[in-house]
């Protein structure tokens, strides 16, 4: 994708982000239609209607593995790729369950006001990256955010 997330590839990026195949990952053939307009939104149309019952559970997986990972395997490869594969992964993935934990904790027993715009801010990037395709670059913004209201105090 050449172009920021506002550019005219929003279809694109939805049609990717709705592949039952991928899980909202990229594909090779979703890739293939981009700057095809018609074929793209055809796809989509079709791939709303596919199964509706498997859709919900589909877009909440895709929002939670969204917020649940920072994982950048690709970066820490070694020969065997067991370490990068099987303990990098594990790890961050951990220490996402922690501070979303943590998160879930602040909002519900410290409700903090000064936090609730970016409690929305939070609720919504969860939503959008719900439809759109999966990427973990998409969290430079959101995890420094989850680690703030992971750790806010309860004083008052």
């Amino acid at each position: 994708i050449h172009g920021s997330i506002y550019s005219s590839n929003l279809n694109y990026k939805i049609l990717v982000g709705l592949n039952p195949e991928t899980n909202g990952s990229w594909s090779a053939a979703d890739s293939g239609l981009e700057g095809n307009d018609r074929a793209i939104n055809t796809l989509i149309i079709s791939r709303l209607k596919e199964n509706p019952l498997k859709l919900l559970p589909r877009l909440y997986g895709k929002s939670a593995y969204q917020l649940g990972t920072y994982v950048y395997t690709w970066s820490y490869r070694d020969e065997s790729e067991w370490i990068s594969q099987n303990v990098m992964r594990r790890c961050t993935s951990a220490l996402m369950i922690v501070v979303c934990a943590l998160v879930s904790w602040n909002m519900i027993r410290r409700r903090r006001k000064e936090l609730v715009w970016i409690y929305i801010t939070l609720c919504g990037y969860a939503m959008t990256y719900a439809v759109i395709e999966v990427q973990s670059r998409y969290n430079f913004i959101f995890i420094p955010m989850l680690v703030i209201c992971a750790c806010v105090g309860g004083g008052e």
